[in-house]
């Protein structure tokens, strides 16, 4: 403990001060003149002994804390290059990781379970699994102000609704949190909109003139009036504009009443997926919305044909240098997203908590579980978070004005910066939004950037009044049992419907009848999972 430290260091000192003494209070060669102790000599063992001693109250813990971890990793992350050992000599720890590969991860998790041979501490496996197996502890005891300050300081309620374990209400992870909701923005060409004499439109029927406009005029100048896609790619990038905040999967949302349910019972579901129908009847909506995934709605957007999408912000930039390499003025402006009939004007915000580095504390190491939660915790911290953002100074980072600024090749790109150990997402921390700027607009204040990432920049900021948390995916008993079964069915029925393949009599039919196929249990379940994480 950091008391018999004390007493070691001070028997240091008191044994070097005495052998000092022996050698240089002893009697001259002339046997008569004896000599001081070199007041310079002190000075320096006592100050090398007064930083040990410090160094030692500022770890986090007094005695060498060791515990096991097994996690994934992958490119570009480096098993070699990364910060633990800096993390380990600041907080006193001996953190003993096996890296494993990305695939068959859960396998080899699960072959450690039936041997009895769990390390520590797992990140990165399939928690549902974890806890029906009882390999994990619940930590709803360490999110406090004793154990976990810092990751407590920077949660917020929404936070814990979504890491809690949807059966029992608990809490079984550490997270990494990134705090920025903006990322994605609506994007259209703006040569265009300047060729047709319109501008961005501020309402529903606004937008529907400028889709049509589009769809009726060559305005890529390729001599065919019908090839091109006011809106490129799939349907969902609309359900915001109609107040359904979908979760990644275009599942589930937050109700108007706060409720959790299918996207399918929203009380404006009917107004959106009549109002799909009518783009793709009218040939506004991308008539390949069924099948065009991202990649494919960029390279449509990339080669001339569409217009307008929701994208992350730097896709702006991106396809606006693709377009340029032939059509010199060229370019795919960020706005606002597009007011629904009813004047809903939101956009997906990025979550905050992220999937990676997601950290449980095994049944085999509950004597460790306050020290490893104190750990973790530290990267949290001001300390923490700088390491795991900015590296070491002189290294990866100088100071300038007080604040740390990453050098080059780091602040270069998020490969440079991760194959370098910064940002190390396959273990949890506080991602800051300062380090996520300074790499994307690599290392530039905003009057040096170039016209076109000025765009994205300008794009990222211009959405913050229509930013609005999307729904989390709730994996319930019988979300697990049934919706790979019943939820692809509903959304093909969906777009049977977009595409006029089906009434929308002959979908709530079919819907009511999955709802005996597991539909239900998967609606119930929910909604009780929510009440449940959001007591």
């Amino acid at each position: 403990m950091k008391k018999g430290k004390k007493r070691s260091i001070s028997l240091f000192l008191a044994s070097t001060l005495f052998a000092l003494c022996l050698t240089s209070c002893g009697n001259s060669t002339n046997g008569t003149e004896t000599t001081q102790p070199d007041e310079t000599v002190l000075s320096t063992a006592e100050s090398t002994v007064e930083q040990e001693e410090q160094q030692a109250a500022d770890t986090l813990f007094e005695d060498t804390f060791e515990f096991s971890v097994l996690a994934p990793i992958w490119s570009p992350y480096s098993a070699d290059t990364n910060l633990i050992p800096e993390i380990e000599r600041l907080t006193n720890t001996k953190i003993n990781i096996e890296w494993a590969v990305q695939e068959d991860f859960d396998t080899k998790v699960n072959a450690l379970i039936s041997a009895g041979d769990l390390p520590d501490v797992i990140i990165g496996a399939n928690t549902v699994n974890l806890v029906d197996q009882g390999a994990i502890l619940p930590l709803d005891e360490y999110y406090t102000e004793e154990y976990a300050p810092n990751i407590v300081a920077s949660l917020n309620q929404d936070d814990y609704a979504r890491i809690r374990n949807v059966n029992d209400g608990h809490i079984y992870t550490l997270i990494e949190l990134f705090d920025f909701p903006p990322v994605s923005s609506w994007m259209l060409r703006s040569d265009w909109l300047e060729a047709l004499n319109m501008e961005v439109p501020t309402d529903w029927d606004g937008w529907l003139e400028l889709w049509r406009a589009v769809r009726d005029n060559d305005v890529n100048g390729d001599g065919d009036a019908s090839n091109e896609i006011p809106i490129a790619g799939d349907q969902f990038q609309l359900m915001p504009s109609f107040g359904i905040l979908p979760d990644s999967n275009n599942y589930f949302c937050v109700m108007p009443d706060g409720s959790y349910g299918l996207v399918f019972d929203h009380p404006n579901y009917e107004l959106y997926l009549t109002s799909m129908q009518q783009l793709y009847e009218e040939k506004l909506l991308d008539q390949e919305f069924a099948t065009r995934d991202m990649s494919a709605k960029y390279k449509a957007v990339d080669a001339n044909l569409g217009f307008s999408m929701m994208a992350a912000a730097e896709q702006s930039k991106l396809s606006s240098q693709v377009l340029r390499e032939t059509i010199p003025e060229a370019t795919m402006l960020c706005v606002s997203p597009p007011t629904g009939p009813n004047g809903d004007q939101y956009i997906s915000a990025r979550g905050r908590i992220s999937g990676f580095g997601v950290t449980s504390i095994t049944v085999a190491a509950e004597d460790k579980a306050a020290d490893i939660v104190r750990l973790f915790d530290w990267l949290y911290s001001e300390e923490g978070a700088k390491l795991m953002n900015y590296g070491v100074e002189g290294v990866h980072h100088e100071i300038v004005d007080g604040k740390p600024k990453l050098l080059e090749p780091y602040v270069d790109s998020f490969v440079e910066a991760r194959g370098a150990g910064l940002i190390f997402q396959p273990i949890p921390f506080l991602w800051l939004e300062d380090n996520y700027m300074q790499i994307l607009l690599t290392g530039k204040e905003y009057e040096e950037l170039d016209e076109l990432t000025k765009n994205f920049y300008d794009g990222l900021f211009l959405n913050e009044p229509y930013f609005k948390q999307s729904a989390p995916t709730l994996v319930t008993d019988a979300y697990t049992r049934y919706g790979a079964d019943v939820l692809p069915m509903v959304m093909e029925n969906q777009a049977n419907v977009i595409a006029g393949r089906m009434s929308m009599e002959e979908f709530k039919a079919q819907y009511e009848t999955l709802k005996g196929q597991g539909l239900q249990d998967i609606i119930d379940e929910a909604k009780t999972a929510w009440e449940t994480i959001n007591q």
